[in-house]
């Protein structure tokens, strides 16, 4: 087989929040994603710019149609837990928002509706169903 190069960064700016702490030291935490980033290259899926903060936003395509939801999902929503002092975390709490999200993006939605991430032809369309 061939190999396929495919360079990805994604950048999370966070806001954490110590709502309390404990006796033993753990803490209640609350997370809040104020801007993501994303920069894509794939010669299966194409580039993509993304940054949240811009008013300019990436082109429609395969690979923004999967990564959409659940970047406006994160983005803005508070994610609580508890933090140990040894940074053992439990007790992960999403917004009803973000779980919303989640379950638009389960895993293989995408092949189980036939969505393609092949590159266009001229006979053809990025997203086949």
């Amino acid at each position: 087989g061939a190999a396929i190069e495919f360079k990805m960064s994604m950048t999370f700016d966070t806001t954490w929040n110590v709502k309390s702490v404990a006796k033993d030291g753990s803490a209640v935490v609350e997370q809040t994603v104020d801007r993501i980033q994303i920069k894509m290259d794939s010669p299966l899926g194409g580039s993509m710019d993304y940054d949240s903060k811009s008013e300019k936003k990436p082109e429609a395509g395969p690979v923004w149609a999967m990564l959409q939801p659940m970047v406006e999902g994160l983005l803005g929503q508070p994610i609580k837990s508890k933090i140990t002092p040894l940074g053992q975390v439990s007790d992960i709490q999403f917004s009803e928002k973000m779980t919303e999200a989640f379950k638009k993006q389960q895993v293989g939605q995408n092949r189980q509706a036939g969505v393609s991430l092949r590159r266009p032809s001229a006979r053809s369309s990025c997203l086949r169903r």
